[in-house]
């Protein structure tokens, strides 16, 4: 429910006045870009005002986005004219009553887990369970593996108070090896919101 404003200065060095304004990605709704002195004379500085408004956010954790820079209207969609923004959206608990924090949902789950082994070219698939030992249901808001090679995708319904649910695992084994990762689990209980599990596997 943050809004969260980065300012970045620049400056026209060339020999004629230009005009400056900058795009977001169509997707990105919940950056909020501004160019502040449009038409900047030689020499003159202005600003690039960027917004990140958490609440129209659609995700939880890390994200990226680009803004691109248009000058004098062309509009060029490479690295040449981008600025990279990165956040990390968190869910606010500061505001809890204690009673809330009481019944708040507790995530329980395993620090580390091993998969097993996989014949080199074979797909590997598993099953990591988390339970919720609180007493209101839990929403698991994001899962991240943080490796190309590793899919999770977790629940889409709340965990009930004293249910389980799995994350689903999925090795693509390309390379003979030991291999050990993380995945990454974002959810509302507010002592643990965001949940490092480490991820284990061999490929023969």
């Amino acid at each position: 429910g943050t809004k969260r404003t980065v300012v970045i200065e620049y400056a026209n060095t060339t020999n004629t006045t230009i005009h400056v304004g900058c795009i977001t990605d169509k997707a990105d709704t919940f950056i909020k870009a501004l160019a502040t002195l449009k038409e900047v004379k030689p020499g003159e500085k202005g600003e690039l005002q960027f917004t990140v408004v958490s609440e129209e956010c659609p995700i939880y954790g890390p994200l990226t986005s680009k803004v691109y820079v248009i000058v004098n209207g062309k509009e060029e969609f490479t690295d040449a004219f981008a600025i990279t923004l990165r956040a990390d959206i968190k869910q606010d608990f500061s505001k809890m009553t204690v009673e809330q924090r009481q019944q708040a949902p507790i995530l329980e789950v395993a620090p580390s887990f091993n998969m097993g082994n996989v014949k080199v070219g074979k797909k590997l698939l598993s099953k990591l369970t988390l339970s919720n030992i609180g007493t209101n249901p839990m929403t698991i808001h994001r899962i991240i593996a943080n490796d190309t090679a590793l899919k999770a995708i977790g629940p889409k319904a709340p965990i009930k108070s004293g249910k389980k649910a799995d994350i689903k695992l999925e090795i693509t084994s390309n390379k003979v090896g030991h291999y050990s990762r993380v995945i990454t689990v974002i959810c509302d209980d507010p002592t643990q919101p965001v949940k490092n599990i480490t991820v284990e596997w061999t490929v023969e």
